[in-house]
């Protein structure tokens, strides 16, 4: 029979497989689709290695998954497809719900043009190079499509 530790080891090393930091960076869950992933990258290749810590893996999850959830749901809501008007009413209740936890979120991180502003320093970059943040902000609004 395995001693206490040794579970509590075991259970430690197959947690740090799935989460945690590789490199100063929050390594990639397992299972996110190609969008979740996209998006997991991309914030985490945009934001200073200091401002995310081992705690924000977490938080980086909710983020991607609400940000999916969102998206289906107004995938769904575009087709105007459903059988009664409650359901499309439903759908919509859903994304909005999912849409609220994404601001939350990108509030949190400091992904909306307002909340920037409290994360970037003060002095400017050098004219010709672009603002990485700026690709953030297309996470705030949705499209018109």
């Amino acid at each position: 029979m395995a001693s206490r530790k040794e579970v509590t080891d075991a259970l430690k090393k197959s947690d740090d497989a799935d989460t945690g930091f590789a490199g100063g960076k929050p390594r990639m869950p397992r299972g996110l689709n190609a969008r979740q992933k996209k998006l997991w990258q991309l914030v985490v290749s945009r934001m200073p290695e200091t401002l995310l810590g081992e705690i924000d893996v977490i938080a980086l999850e909710l983020l991607v998954e609400s940000y999916n959830s969102w998206f289906e749901l107004n995938e769904k809501l575009k087709t105007n497809d459903f059988e009664e008007i409650k359901d499309g009413y439903m759908l919509a209740l859903m994304a909005s719900s999912e849409w609220k936890k994404v601001i939350a979120m990108l509030q949190k991180f400091g992904m909306t043009p307002r909340d920037r502003q409290h994360l970037l320093p003060a002095e400017k970059e050098p004219a010709g190079e672009s603002d990485s943040h700026d690709f953030f902000s297309t996470f705030c609004m949705p499209t018109g499509n």
